[in-house]
């Protein structure tokens, strides 16, 4: 129990970390092919982050804390005979209450191996839009591939085989994963399929406080992503190159990923296609120009508008 309980404890905080990473590229994601965010599948983007970190946890830690001992004192075997576990059962359970046979280790390792793998049918066919058949055939893949994984001791990282390998796992999470995808509409009925907003995806909408507060987030981030990528290509590049003694590596590596990057976010993105900065685009802004009023020279102020049509003024 106390494994299972601090399995929970690293799923919910490496799976809140992982959605926090990931954020700003589900929202350019999500801006790109919808036109729009949408807060329930953002609370699903959540679900998905947390449970295949939790489906990582449960299934490959925790590690033998020393493989050599482990490995010279324990074999760990596998089964190839599908259904053995119904065998199992009768044996292990054999005088049994209906009550403790049902709360036996035996009975709720089969439950659990196919409670696993249910969210997994709900969020492929679901979240992912996958039919159920496909749903399916990913979770017979995913399964086969974490049993491979136990056997192989991850594949020669460790020095044997720290899990057994059992194909009636594969059969359970198979199960779970099957009985996921059918369940799948009566759990998440309120997720709106993405066919349906992306057939929304060139409506114009309101150029609102969110949609700019957004826009200028990716362009930071893209900003210190870029002059940051770039000041390290050249600095790697010296060295390796020895354009300079690592001692005097100049002063000017760090303006000039700066001038990169302003370069590629802002003002080339700003001088073709349809302009504005690469933040801007992710959230479908485009920037335009009115004429000032009585002038007609084209000079006035920027009024934000809604790359598929809508606008609003600045």
């Amino acid at each position: 129990m106390e494994v299972w309980q601090n399995n929970a404890f690293v799923t919910v905080l490496v799976g809140g970390v992982a959605f926090l990473v990931l954020f700003l590229p589900y929202v350019v994601w999500s801006f790109h092919r919808f036109g729009q965010l949408s807060f329930r599948r953002i609370i699903g983007w959540a679900a998905v982050c947390v449970y295949f970190t939790g489906l990582a946890v449960y299934t490959l830690v925790p590690f033998p804390e020393d493989p050599q001992a482990f490995c010279a004192s324990t074999h760990v075997g596998y089964n190839l005979h599908p259904l053995e576990f119904i065998t199992d059962i009768r044996t292990q359970t054999a005088g049994m209450g209906l009550r403790s046979a049902l709360t036996s280790a035996v009975v709720l390792q089969v439950v659990f191996n196919v409670v696993l793998f249910v969210p997994l049918g709900v969020l492929l066919h679901r979240y992912f839009r996958r039919g159920a058949i496909t749903s399916t055939l990913i979770g017979l893949i995913m399964s086969v591939c974490i049993e491979t994984t136990q056997y192989t001791g991850f594949f020669g990282l460790l020095p044997c085989a720290y899990r057994v390998a059992d194909v009636d796992d594969v059969i359970t999470n198979t199960a779970g994963t099957l009985i996921g995808a059918l369940i799948a509409p009566l759990l998440l009925f309120w997720m709106p399929a993405s066919r349906t907003l992306t057939s929304t995806r060139l409506v114009a909408r309101p150029v609102t406080s969110m949609r700019r507060w957004v826009g200028m987030v990716v362009d930071g981030f893209l900003f210190y992503l870029i002059a940051a990528s770039s000041s390290i290509a050249v600095l790697v590049a010296g060295r390796l190159l020895s354009w300079w003694p690592v001692e005097a590596e100049p002063e000017w590596i760090s303006p000039a990923g700066d001038v990169v990057a302003l370069l590629m976010v802002f003002v080339i993105p700003s001088l073709t296609g349809r302009g504005g900065s690469l933040g801007q685009r992710v959230v479908w802004l485009t920037p335009r120009w009115p004429a000032a009023a009585g002038s007609g020279d084209g000079s006035g102020g920027a009024v934000g508008a809604d790359s598929s049509g809508g606008t609003v003024g600045g």
